[in-house]
């Protein structure tokens, strides 16, 4: 059976925020399956098979230099962009910038590749194990000065963001005694660099007992993350920010509330959460619908997702990802990117703009981009050969790349005037001849442009 319009516009809601956009290939392979299962089938990644996943493997570091910067960007591009497991990839970026690390610090990308494996690997996963991988991490230690926390001078750092940022929240309930005997329980972790090896020296261990958070006793840094996972903060906290993540700001505190319930009884896993914010009624509310701006990676890694653009036209993407305000492995502190109206300053705009242009030239110098065009259109019963005038011209390229949004008036009569080209003016008196035979080849790209220029495509 066909899918309907209403079916499509669920899927891609669903695709946008648990993802990054749906393939055409998807809504072919996945859309059929229903929300539900399509939904069953994200949060298992493991039941996927993904041909991308076994071509980074196979390429390894013939294709990809994991000690240089640009090439580790380009290898996790490569990943977003083609990946049919997007869940891992959105929470891999969700993780990133949770645990916000920057490699203008770190200075090694090795480490920030292992990094973001760790943040791979437990992305649906254990909070309690991803908390503990951090206290190990060697990139966190370096990005936090725990390269050499000693008994008798801890560093309150890492202690300080751990309960600040990764678990509590700055509101969260605890005090600078805490920060302090916490971070006497985190002494003897700490790197070589030379070797990037993490090693606890237990002779620079405070072994004392440590007064944290009502607790009074001889606590290591596992004690002190078991006592954070379980304070009542920390649920709230961390459940509220991935509601917001995947639904926006309009999160109401009965739901928050639900959702750490479903945190705590899950003995604290990740995936049960996400599952219930993505089946909740909020997620698919139409006022939870385009609400939030797309940051820079979800804006040009869902626009190639939706046209199957080719491996060439990832090139430059990090570099312009940069100039819209996303550069991978540099989030700007450890509060991590801001996101929200700030993605959408005047020079950030012109970049995506540049970013559109950049990306179409790349596809017709290969007369690629007409053909993709095409061929995205058809799984979502759009025959571009079937398209007669500007007007569904312009309605179809919308409806693929924006799904049940509207465009306003003046945008969709902007799109209209352009798809329609020159046509000859009628003289006084005359009646307005008919519109000239639609040539999509010519007119198809630069509305496509235009689409993803229109402030309505800003946001998902």
């Amino acid at each position: 059976m066909p899918l309907t319009d209403s079916d499509l516009s669920r899927f891609a809601h669903l695709m946008r925020r648990a993802g990054f956009g749906a393939r055409p290939a998807d809504y072919q392979d996945l859309a059929p399956l229903g929300i539900e299962k399509a939904t069953e089938r994200l949060l298992h990644p493991e039941t996927v098979n993904d041909p991308a996943e076994r071509l980074l493997q196979e390429m390894g570091t013939d294709g990809f230099d994991f000690d240089d910067q640009d090439s580790l960007k380009r290898w996790w591009v490569y990943r977003m962009s083609r990946t049919q497991r997007p869940l891992v990839e959105k929470m891999t970026l969700f993780w990133h910038n949770h645990f916000a690390t920057a490699n203008y610090k770190v200075g090694n990308t090795r480490w920030m590749y292992e990094q973001n494996q760790t943040f791979r690997k437990n992305a649906l996963g254990s909070f309690p194990a991803l908390l503990k991988a951090m206290v190990t991490d060697t990139a966190m230690l370096s990005w936090l000065d725990g390269g050499q926390n000693r008994k008798d001078a801890p560093n309150e750092n890492f202690a300080r963001e751990l309960m600040e940022l990764f678990t509590m929240g700055v509101d969260g309930g605890y005090s600078e005694t805490d920060v302090k005997e916490g971070a006497r329980a985190f002494t003897g972790w700490r790197y070589d660099y030379g070797t990037s090896q993490v090693i606890f020296d237990d002779k620079q261990h405070d072994t004392g007992p440590k007064k944290f958070l009502g607790y009074n006793s001889r606590l290591g840094s596992d004690d002190v993350i078991n006592i954070l996972v379980r304070h009542p903060s920390t649920a709230k906290f961390v459940c509220g920010k991935l509601a917001r993540f995947f639904i926006g700001d309009n999160v109401s505190a009965p739901m928050i509330e639900s959702l750490a319930k479903t945190f705590t009884k899950s003995n604290f896993e990740i995936r049960p959460v996400v599952g219930a914010i993505l089946n909740s009624p909020e997620f698919y509310d139409e006022s939870n619908r385009w609400n939030k701006v797309k940051s820079p990676i979800e804006y040009s890694i869902g626009t190639m997702r939706a046209l199957d653009t080719p491996v060439a036209s990832m090139n430059n993407l990090i570099y312009y990802a940069n100039d819209m305000g996303q550069d991978l492995f540099n989030p700007p502190n450890v509060k991590g990117w801001r996101e929200g109206q700030t993605w959408l300053n005047t020079a950030a705009l012109l970049k995506r703009r540049e970013f559109v242009n950049q990306l179409a030239d790349v596809m017709n110098r290969r007369n690629k981009l007409p053909v993709s065009l095409k061929s995205a259109l058809l799984p979502v019963g759009r025959d571009a050969d079937t398209l007669k005038t500007s007007d569904e011209l312009v309605d179809a390229l919308w409806f693929l790349l924006m799904p049940g949004r509207k465009p306003s008036d003046a945008t969709r009569a902007a799109l209209v005037k352009y798809a329609r080209g020159k046509q000859d003016e009628p003289k006084a008196g005359e009646a307005k001849p008919a519109e000239k035979p639609l040539d999509f080849n010519s007119r198809a790209p630069g509305t496509m442009m235009l689409i993803l220029a229109a402030p309505e495509y800003q946001l998902c």
